[in-house]
């Protein structure tokens, strides 16, 4: 499957951010690429090695110098780029990130509105 396939509509938005994945398997196994677009429930990235869907992966974005973000997830597919070196994966996560996490993420400087009434 690929990109292309049915999944619900959540909003994703466009980013350019280091990331690493690893599987939970096997220790000593993280590749680095880019991640491309992110949602509250997944990222699509690129990275140069190919990771069989349904693997366990730990996901690590690189927000800044010293800040990263981490989460658990399940590759849901992966698909060769037709253009360059390397593979298109899709994964979910094991929990959702939250909007507003995302959009930080996303627009780190751009200030997020509290929206939901909280403080």
């Amino acid at each position: 499957m690929g990109p292309d396939r049915r999944r619900p509509k959540r909003p994703r938005l466009q980013v350019r951010l280091p990331v690493v994945t690893q599987p939970v398997e096997i220790i000593d196994d993280a590749v680095t690429g880019e991640a491309e677009d992110l949602s509250v429930c997944g990222i699509r990235l690129h990275q140069k090695k190919a990771a069989a869907p349904g693997a366990t992966v730990l996901v690590t974005l690189r927000l800044r110098r010293y800040l990263a973000v981490c989460m658990l997830g399940t590759v849901v597919w992966a698909q060769p780029q037709s253009n360059s070196a390397g593979w298109d994966l899709g994964i979910k996560f094991a929990g959702e990130l939250g909007e507003k996490a995302v959009t930080e993420i996303a627009c780190p400087d751009v200030p997020v509105c509290d929206v939901s009434g909280g403080a």
